[in-house]
């Protein structure tokens, strides 16, 4: 995020909007004014300082579900890692548990659930 601008909503317009200018990457962009484009939201481009930008005003970005592959690869990788570490010693186990987060130890610990000394 960097500077502030302030933009006429119309050209010549004495009533301007204030926002934050945001940098995206190109791809973001090109999708975010594409579907704004798409759905007739023309009003919303501007040119600041020679750049085009989109006023988002009202506008909210919703953040994607994870899909079924993300979620797919995510249980696999889980089985991996649990598998590997039942492989383990109880004293390598131990170790290997005190570099842990307490969210990594909670996953591990509902993928082995009812695995005694895990």
């Amino acid at each position: 995020m960097h500077t502030r601008a302030d933009v006429a909503l119309h050209p010549g317009a004495a009533v301007t909007r204030t926002f934050a200018l945001l940098d995206v990457s190109a791809p973001t962009y090109a999708e975010v004014s594409g579907k704004l484009r798409d759905a007739g939201y023309d009003h919303a481009f501007h040119a600041v300082d020679g750049q085009n930008v989109v006023d988002m005003h009202g506008i909210a970005l919703v953040e994607p579900a994870a899909d079924a592959a993300e979620q797919s690869v995510a249980a696999a990788k889980t089985s991996v890692i649990c598998t590997l570490f039942l492989k383990l010693s109880w004293e390598q186990r131990q170790r290997i548990k005190d570099m842990l987060s307490d969210t990594e130890k909670m996953v591990i610990a509902e993928a082995l659930e009812g695995e005694p000394n895990w």
